[in-house]
C-alpha cells in the first residue's frame, strides 16, 4: 500500500480550495435571488467574488514561497 506524503502546504491548499468553492457557492446564490433586493444580492455577490480571488492569492503564496524575496 502506497502512503501519501500530505504535507501542510498540501493540506492548506486543500483547505483553501474548499473554502475557495464555498464562497463561488454562495455568490451565485446571491446572483440568482429573486430581484426582491438587488443591491443587497450585488453586493453580496460581489463581496463573495472578492473573498474567492483573496483566497486564489493567499493560495499562490503558498505554492509560491520563493517569490517573496525582494531582488
Amino acid at each position: 500500500m502506497k502512503k501519501f506524503n500530505i504535507t501542510s502546504e498540501k493540506l492548506g491548499v486543500i483547505a483553501f480550495t474548499t473554502i475557495q468553492i464555498l464562497c463561488v457557492f454562495i455568490a451565485a446564490a446571491f446572483a440568482l435571488q429573486e430581484p426582491t433586493n438587488v443591491y443587497g444580492n450585488a453586493i453580496g455577490a460581489i463581496g463573495y467574488l472578492s473573498a474567492a480571488c483573496l483566497i486564489e492569492w493567499v493560495k499562490y503564496k503558498i505554492t509560491h514561497p520563493e517569490d517573496d524575496t525582494q531582488g
